[in-house]
């Protein structure tokens, strides 16, 4: 017996893996998790320095998706890793009206940042920036548009914060 590892038009793994790529394909989030901020207070930032060039063309790009972008729940200790990470994994599932056929799905994504990320407000930047690339925008495999559910502030360990957004698109059961 084989496994088909094609993945399914409108399957919730569909979903995960276009959402994803949303994120691993934008060039200023991926600065913002790879990169410490600079003089807070001189208005420089390594996010919009034009002299680095582009996360998404350099040599590194598969080495900070690798270290940055997770499929599945944090299960890492994150106290021995002093970077951003994003964690993304499904939420809960619910049917629409009762229906077999259509069903409300939940995605989870968990943004870990270091203190030492905090000069430039990068939990709040990054938070930004997520909802700008998802919230409100067809991901193909999804039903509709993906809506903004809920974000909330996790204890996390010493040294770290954690937020947790919660997005909602329409899936179909079958």
């Amino acid at each position: 017996m084989s496994i088909n590892n094609e993945i399914k038009k409108g399957s919730m793994r569909q979903v995960m893996v276009n959402v994803r790529n949303i994120l691993r394909s934008d060039d200023e989030l991926m600065r913002l998790l790879a990169y410490l901020p600079e003089n807070l207070y001189t208005g420089e930032n390594i996010v919009n320095k034009d002299s680095n060039g582009e996360v998404i063309d350099s040599d590194e790009y598969w080495e900070i998706v690798d270290d940055h972008i997770f499929m599945g729940e944090m299960n890492t200790k994150i106290e021995e890793v002093q970077v951003c990470r994003l964690f993304i994994y499904p939420g809960r599932r619910r049917p629409v009206h009762r229906s077999y056929i259509l069903a409300k799905q939940e995605i989870y994504i968990d943004i870990v940042v270091p203190e030492a990320y905090s000069e430039d407000l990068r939990m709040e930047w990054i938070i930004d920036r997520i909802n700008e690339l998802l919230a409100l925008e067809h991901v193909e495999g999804s039903i509709g548009k993906m809506d903004f559910a809920q974000g909330n502030g996790w204890v996390t360990s010493i040294g770290h914060e954690k937020y947790q957004l919660s997005f909602v698109f329409g899936a179909n059961k079958k």
